[in-house]
């Protein structure tokens, strides 16, 4: 293509994807490329911020995790009570080393976010591994943390997320978990939100857990010790596990400190 006037000419060529205009006397500017690639680059860094924010979401938790691998017990399959919004049960499947998890929650909110915040996330992965396919136009230390993240990510699986309600009669999957672990939840259940006595739901609840355990199967649940945070009287679950087939681990449940927090350990039998 060629523009021609009195004073200059120009002559413009594709190149690369972008524009470049030759004026007379030899002189070539590149057009558009830059843009472009400030927007690729852009977009790349958008996309990595966004997986280092999931990342760093799932990280939190490992803390109050770690302390699990003092078992030296494998947990191929983890149940995780009261998931929220799903960064809970991830760690635990990843730090843990797990195969299978399944993270239920009474607010279907929840269980959507959870779904939504994992399939966005797969899809920032595949984005950016894509992306990786135009690397000659990445700064290297943008490649190298692209290279770095998907390696980091490479073979993880992510647990399946469902709507389920201890205090319901819905059932859950018997025999099937190695490891039941909730937060906060058998406190809520104490509150006595539900218009049953608390103490048939809480009983109610803790055996859906032991039935949902395998043999050998561990259920910990970390809850406040008192009633209340503005309260001084002390919350004492450990009548509620005096059922059959569950033993309480003293050894594991008194390794790891929580303050203001009661970690509740048993095993089922």
């Amino acid at each position: 293509m060629n523009h021609r006037n009195a004073i200059f000419s120009i002559h413009i060529e594709q190149a690369n994807g972008g524009l470049d205009f030759r004026f007379a006397g030899g002189l070539t500017v590149r057009m558009h490329v830059s843009n472009r690639m400030t927007n690729f680059v852009d977009s790349v860094l958008s996309t990595i911020q966004r997986i280092e924010i999931f990342l760093a979401a799932v990280e939190g938790y490992r803390w109050r995790i770690d302390w699990l691998l003092d078992f030296n017990k494998d947990f191929p399959s983890i149940l995780n009570l009261g998931c929220d919004k799903g960064y809970e049960t991830i760690a635990l499947m990843w730090f843990l080393n797990s195969k299978n998890a399944l993270g239920i929650d009474k607010d279907p909110n929840h269980i959507d976010q959870a779904n939504s915040s994992v399939r966005y996330f797969i899809d920032d992965l595949n984005n950016l591994r894509r992306s990786l396919n135009y690397s000659s136009e990445l700064p290297r230390n943008i490649f190298l943390k692209s290279t770095s993240l998907l390696k980091n990510m490479h073979n993880r699986t992510f647990p399946d997320f469902s709507v389920n309600d201890l205090t319901a009669k819905a059932s859950m999957p018997g025999d099937d978990y190695d490891l039941a672990y909730c937060e906060r939840v058998l406190y809520h259940i104490a509150s006595g939100e539900n218009n049953e006595p608390k103490n048939n739901l809480l009983r109610s609840a803790i055996v859906k857990v032991r039935r949902a355990l395998k043999r050998g199967g561990i259920f910990i649940a970390i809850e406040p010790k008192t009633s209340s945070p503005d309260s001084e009287e002390k919350l004492d679950l450990s009548d509620y596990f005096h059922i059959p087939e569950f033993i309480r681990c003293e050894d594991m449940a008194s390794k790891f400190v929580i303050e203001n927090k009661e970690i509740y350990c048993y095993t089922k039998n």
